[in-house]
């Protein structure tokens, strides 16, 4: 009797999952709906910016697979894997984001990415994409070569060419004077306008600083690349300038409520920071299309050499991560530290119990009549201890300014003041004497800039530490610095431009003198 051989199994092909129909549908839902739903607004934009997601897992993952010619199922799983990671790392970080499309502007699909980690729950169609095509890629099914050809064609350009960002293109202005006899004018009402002189149309990419963002215009005036980092810029945007084609400022950042105007500039050759100080109005520019550039307003572009910025006084070296200033010895405290208080329990008792953990934090234990609360205050350096069985008063304020928390003992005053200013204390700020010993700014872990201060009394500058005054009060500068640069976002002081103090004084009461009966 003759033995038969089982049967070999069959090769995996990437490309006969083409001829299942679940594919072509999700092929022709990821195009109609980035190009026809998102626009015609008859579907709600939470639901086809997922729709795309799903229908793009699906379609991505079997053209990689057959990009990379896999034959074998850990190869197949592995392709879907490494469009996941992609997928997650677009939409987890914004520097990664933004590289890729760095990648993709030269090309005729440059991406607009949106960094969305909602986006992550689309994730789950990998595995729907592998389960169900997987199976499909090792069966004989025969795929016409013509109708792979498509397939492949039309889904690589629905996964590349996605919907277009909200894109502005520039335009010739109307207004300003009425143009002479042979004579085209282009003019822009803004404060500075870039000024394609190349033959050919240069795609700009601009980064407007994100409305959350404070700046203090004047500080950061003679160093703005030092200043900032990228990821305080908001979300690109494309321009195709054309020919002779001012684009103003004000169309770059069209916001109006910040003093001066920050933002990314980019070629696909070249990136600059563009800066416009404070005090430069809006105005009518103009050039006279074919005429030399001789308004100090018009930043050329030229792309005889690939598309370039000329040499300004508005233009600056972008700004990288590397940027950061090594933080001064005398910088504020680490990041989530610094002075702070619960509500006190009440307004008045005795200390029952007072301990100091690590991080600077106090807890106090406090009694009134039969009423027990405890107390907490968090002051990193401040070295106060309350006695057990001792009397304490508590009385707090709140001003437009300052936040300021009294404790009253039978022997002494604790003053725990955090605000704008130490102003009813004898005490003021100002800029260091010596500012190499602390370093001019820092940045926070906000990707803000600091300027660091002194807190001086009628003698001078407090040294560092906690000094005793000549009345007997020992201070602790917990944080002494003004705030040039920041993220509302993130920044605990809510991103205010201005000073930032917290100290905490501890001065002993006078003895009381003797009554005459004693003496």
């Amino acid at each position: 009797m003759r033995r038969t051989s089982p049967p070999r199994p069959t090769a995996l092909r990437p490309l006969r999952a083409l001829a299942h129909p679940a594919w072509w549908v999700a092929l022709a839902l990821l195009a109609a709906n980035d190009h026809l739903f998102k626009d015609a607004g008859v579907l709600p934009g939470a639901l086809t910016g997922k729709l795309s997601d799903f229908a793009g897992l699906l379609v991505a993952p079997i053209l990689f697979a057959a990009l990379l010619g896999v034959r074998r199922r850990q190869g197949f799983w592995l392709a879907h894997l490494a469009v996941g990671a992609g997928f997650a790392a677009i939409n987890l970080s914004p520097a990664i984001a933004r590289m890729v499309e760095a990648a993709t502007l030269p090309t005729p699909f440059p991406w607009f990415i949106t960094v969305d980690p909602t986006d992550l729950v689309a994730l789950p169609a990998l595995a729907v994409s592998a389960w169900l095509f997987g199976r499909w890629c090792s069966r004989p099914v025969a795929v016409r070569p013509a109708i792979a050809r498509l397939g492949v064609a039309l889904g690589g350009v629905a996964c590349v060419a996605t919907s277009p960002p909200p894109e502005t293109p520039p335009q010739q202005l109307d207004g300003g004077p009425p143009p002479v006899e042979g004579e085209t004018f282009s003019t822009a009402d803004a404060h500075a306008a870039l000024l394609n002189l190349g033959d050919a149309p240069i795609v700009v990419r601009t980064r407007a600083l994100r409305p959350d963002v404070a700046v203090d215009c004047d500080a950061v005036a003679e160093d703005p690349t030092g200043h900032f980092t990228p990821d305080l810029f908001d979300a690109p945007v494309l321009w195709n300038l054309a020919p002779d084609t001012l684009l103003g400022s004000t169309q770059i950042d069209p916001r109006d409520g910040r003093q001066c105007t920050v933002a990314l500039v980019a070629t696909p050759d070249s990136q600059r920071l563009l800066f416009i100080g404070r005090g430069l109005g809006s105005r009518q520019i103009r050039h006279v299309v074919g005429a030399s550039v001789s308004d100090g307003a018009i930043i050329a572009l030229r792309d005889t050499e690939g598309a370039r910025f000329d040499e300004h006084a508005m233009l600056f070296n972008a700004p990288t991560p590397g940027d950061d200033a090594p933080a001064p010895a005398c910088a504020g405290p680490a990041p989530g530290a610094g002075l702070a208080w619960t509500v006190p329990p009440m307004a008045s008792g005795f200390v029952v119990g007072h301990s100091v953990g690590p991080d600077g934090c106090h807890a106090i234990d406090l009694v009134s009549g039969r009423f027990e609360g405890r107390w907490y205050v968090c002051a990193p350096g401040a070295d106060f201890e309350l006695t057990v069985d001792e009397a304490i008063r508590l009385t707090s304020s709140v001003t437009a300014d300052r936040e300021h928390v009294r404790i009253d003992t039978d022997d002494r005053v604790i003053n725990l003041v955090r605000g704008l200013s130490p102003h009813g204390f004898g005490l003021s700020l100002a800029a260091p004497e010596d500012e190499e010993a602390c370093g001019a700014t820092w940045r926070d872990a906000c990707d803000g800039v600091m300027r660091p201060l002194e807190v001086r009394d009628a003698e001078g500058p407090l040294p560092l530490g906690v000094p005793t005054l000549s009345n007997g009060a020992t201070i602790t500068v917990i944080r002494a610095e003004r705030a040039l640069v920041s993220d509302a976002t993130c920044d605990p002081w809510g991103g205010v431009i201005d000073s930032r103090v917290e100290l905490v004084i501890d001065r002993p009461l006078a003895p009381a003198m003797p009554s005459e009966d004693a003496r």
